[in-house]
């Protein structure tokens, strides 16, 4: 993949799996809409501490949302295109 083919973006929005509710990540702000599925990550939930969304990339296959570090969450989400097709406006 070349460096120059990445496209970055502001805002994504994308349909959740298997609640169907809608994730919006916007750079600079806290994600919305998503939270980690593990047992282990409830405490983040719990705790409320919510990563910022520090970048949204798009390689032309895959959406890539960088989050900055908070316990419990990853530090990146990957999301398909069908995802982001499936999201409601």
């Amino acid at each position: 993949m070349k460096e120059d083919s990445v496209k970055r973006l502001a805002k994504l929005s994308w349909r959740a799996r298997g609640s169907g509710g809608t994730c919006t990540a916007e750079v600079d702000l806290p994600i919305r809409g998503y939270s980690p599925k593990s047992r282990s990550n409830l405490f983040a939930v719990a705790d409320g501490s919510i990563p910022i969304v520090s970048g949204i990339s798009f390689d032309g296959d895959f959406y890539w949302v960088r989050l900055s570090a908070a316990q419990g969450w990853p530090r990146t989400i990957r999301v398909t295109q069908s995802d982001v097709d499936g999201a409601k406006a």
